[in-house]
């Protein structure tokens, strides 16, 4: 974060170095600069400190002028925030990610470098209410207008979420919460938006719709900027419907049209928010057939019976090592606490009416019991098509703290035995959908793509039975076409390894490799 100071008068030396084949880059400081940051900034909490973030902005202005302003990114007031350097590491290791899937990081990225570009188009500053990403720059969205008028795919963006002011100030000012560094063009798609009919040959036609993630709220808040959520913006609710009406008014998307049909799709983040977001559009659409196919949202399963009561998730690592029962929010609730809903999810129609009128009463206020999209799902009025592996990384590492990197034989073998037990809890999760627990009538059954995987997210080469991926299925089942229907519903449960479920597709990534 030392940048050397330009002479009065004379450009910066390093500018001479900034190309158009520079490399992505990520610039970091402790002392906080104004916004924008401007040549005369005196940070704070120290205006004399030499790491000025005004330095690091001429670089930033150099990749700007260049067309690269997505390569670049410059986070400030880590010393305000009391933040060390490394909270940012994972945030920079995310800005390294070919954004080409659903934040799937085992997906392949097999989408031809021939697919046309996607536009961004910025949500207009008069838009009301919401339009914000996190620190206030406006949202907006990728589309690459398709043959068919009657055909729309939306995408939504994951990436996280953050609950807390430190989570959140990590977010703030890189791409997760600011559209200040988005390009004009996007390449590359997902699998349902890529525009290559070899590899999508169903909806390769549509118009694509690609909606980056910045409010940090899985795009279910609709809270505006206070000092109750720390000076951000959560609003990714209401930006979701910003986008819908403009895509009504300027892009073709026809809410008269009773031959429309739109796929919603998103993967982690952006999943959930398709589960949450799906009703609403459907809702605005009348006329049209919308259906959703999110991937890695189906987050997170009840604890089994001998485990915690069922409003909960599984039992962290820690304590299901210990031979005890537990994880950090089952012990927040336990202790009286009461969970803020920071985002105000509650204040517009991402959570069900119907769910929040279970939940919270006069005596109970458990409104985030509807955050899980296993509850969730039973209030859920669009058919829905779930991608979900059995085995989530993401929940069973990041949160659940299962170790990755196994020495020891015997934390070997506990880690296998809560693999198997989180995959249960998945499954016995799932039979809800399976089994049609809801009390809505749909026009199909929901469809279902749960293979054996130790993954974050379904890679497209990831097949169960018959041979057929994620992206077959789901457009089989999505235009009724009866080709696929036999796999419509497929749960993916192999041969017991040790008295052990544990996962077996044979995939790349889909097993975990533990020490021999």
């Amino acid at each position: 974060d030392v940048l050397e100071e330009p002479s009065p008068g004379v450009p910066s030396p390093l500018l001479e170095v900034v190309t158009a084949g520079s490399p992505p880059g990520y610039l970091a400081y402790g002392p906080e600069c104004p916004k924008p940051i401007l040549q005369d900034c005196a940070p704070s909490p120290k205006p004399g400190d030499i790491h000025n973030p005004r330095y690091g902005q001429i670089i930033v202005d150099r990749y700007t002028e260049l067309g690269m302003a997505a390569m670049i990114q410059l986070t400030d007031g880590l010393t305000n925030a009391e933040m060390d350097i490394f909270d940012l590491f994972p945030v920079f290791a995310a800005s390294l990610d070919d954004d080409d899937d659903n934040d799937d990081e085992d997906d392949n990225d097999d989408d031809p470098d021939d697919d046309p570009f996607m536009v961004y188009v910025p949500l207009p500053n008069s838009t009301t209410p919401g339009g914000h990403c996190m620190d206030g720059s406006m949202a907006g969205y990728y589309i690459r207008v398709g043959t068919d008028p009657n055909l729309f795919v939306i995408q939504l963006k994951g990436g996280g979420s953050c609950t807390t002011q430190k989570e959140c100030q990590k977010r703030a000012n890189t791409h997760l919460g600011s559209s200040t560094t988005y390009a004009t063009t996007k390449k590359k798609g997902d699998s349902f938006l890529s525009a290559d009919c070899d590899v999508n040959p169903l909806f390769c036609n549509a118009s694509a719709v690609h909606i980056p993630y910045c409010s940090g709220d899985a795009h279910m808040g609709t809270a505006a900027k206070s000092d109750e959520s720390w000076g951000y913006y959560f609003e990714g609710h209401l930006n979701f419907k910003a986008i819908t009406e403009h895509l009504i008014s300027v892009n073709g998307l026809n809410d008269t049209n009773a031959d429309m049909k739109v796929l919603l799709t998103g993967g982690s983040a952006g999943a959930r928010g398709a589960f949450a977001n799906v009703d609403g559009l459907q809702e605005r659409l009348s006329l049209a057939t919308v259906k959703a196919a999110p991937d890695a949202g189906w987050s997170e399963p009840s604890a089994l019976a001998d485990d915690l009561p069922s409003l909960f998730s599984p039992s962290s690592y820690t304590n299901f090592a210990a031979g005890e029962h537990g994880n950090d929010f089952y012990d927040l609730i336990q202790s009286g606490e009461e969970l803020v809903d920071v985002w105000k999810t509650q204040e517009g129609n991402a959570l069900s009416a119907d769910c929040l009128e279970r939940y919270v009463n006069e005596t109970d206020n458990l409104w985030w019991a509807c955050i899980s999209m296993e509850r969730a799902y039973q209030y859920i009025e669009a058919p829905i098509f779930n991608i979900h592996t059995l085995y989530d990384s993401l929940q069973i590492f990041n949160k659940g703290g299962a170790p990755e990197d196994i020495v020891d034989p015997l934390e070997a073998d506990t880690t296998r035995e809560y693999i198997d037990m989180y995959g249960k809890a998945v499954v016995l999760s799932l039979d809800k959908l399976l089994n049609n627990k809801t009390d809505i009538v749909k026009a199909h059954p929901d469809g279902l793509f749960a293979a054996s995987c130790l993954t974050h997210g379904t890679a497209k080469d990831v097949t169960i039975e018959g041979g057929h991926n994620k992206i077959d299925i789901v457009g089989d089942w999505f235009f009724q076409l009866g080709e696929l229907t036999e796999y419509h519903r497929q749960i993916e449960q192999c041969a017991d390894t040790e008295d052990l479920q544990l996962p077996c597709n044979p995939a790349k990534k889909c097993q975990f490799k533990f020490p021999s």
